[in-house]
């Protein structure tokens, strides 16, 4: 190693391994039969004819993996190397990364365990669903995940910025935003839009009987579009012949 800054690394350098990869600044000492039993993308690379000077035999020429964080490519190794363990606490971050390289690398056993950890992790919440669905192509998580977090209880104004910023990221805050706000337009719209007034065989008065339909979906239905936060008790006894 002629970089004094690249580094063997500590837990994934097997000296009887058969290829050497490097990511950043750590080199690693692998198994190429067990990464391309597990992936599809490692069996296809090394399954490319060797040149006369290949890459990965020695450490002074190793495989270069660009743009792969270190921490998820531990997690990752981890899980190959050291197995599966559902008894084991994970964090949340360790499952993140052996999802994302999982997904990148198309490790099925991976991605498996990662995604059955997280749902059943207590602090995978609603805004981790979304993010994590999202760029991760996990379908399950995000529709009841986007759906929740555009519920009118959920303001989310008042959510953790720190979080939103690190957990939901800004694009997919914003998206959140745009929604909720033609949702709170397209309510308001339909408060002041009453159904046709249909006069009936009891009304006497026509005119009556329609400005008290009125007086009632302005009091009672519109009331529910403007403030769905609102508990129905607050609204509906007013109305119990028409909406109990």
């Amino acid at each position: 190693m002629a970089d004094p800054l690249i580094m063997r690394s500590k837990n994934h350098y097997y000296p009887d391994g058969s290829v050497t990869v490097q990511v950043g600044g750590i080199l690693y000492r692998l198994f190429a039969s067990m990464l391309a039993r597990n992936s599809d993308v490692f069996a296809d690379l090394f399954s490319i004819p060797p040149t006369d000077d290949p890459e990965g035999i020695t450490d002074d020429k190793p495989i270069k993996l660009a743009m792969i964080p270190v921490f998820d490519f531990e997690c990752l190794m981890d899980f190959l190397f050291r197995g599966p363990n559902m008894n084991k606490p994970h964090s949340i971050e360790f499952l993140r990364g052996l999802l994302h390289l999982s997904t990148r690398w198309e490790i099925p056993d991976g991605r498996e365990y990662a995604i059955e950890c997280l749902e059943k992790h207590c602090s995978f919440d609603y805004m981790y669903r979304l993010r994590f669905g999202v760029r991760y192509h996990v379908q399950d998580w995000i529709e009841p995940a986007f759906k929740h977090l555009a519920e009118p209880s959920v303001f989310l104004h008042e959510l953790d910025r720190t979080r939103i910023e690190n957990v939901l990221g800004l694009p997919v805050y914003l998206r959140l935003v745009e929604v909720k706000s033609r949702i709170d337009l397209h309510r308001r719209y339909l408060a002041f839009s009453p159904p046709p007034f249909q006069s009936g065989l009891s009304c006497k008065s026509s005119q009556a009987c329609k400005e008290t339909w009125l007086k009632m979906w302005l009091n009672g239905p519109a009331k529910m579009l403007i403030h769905p936060e609102l508990p129905l008790s607050l609204i509906l006894p007013q109305y119990p012949h028409r909406f109990g």
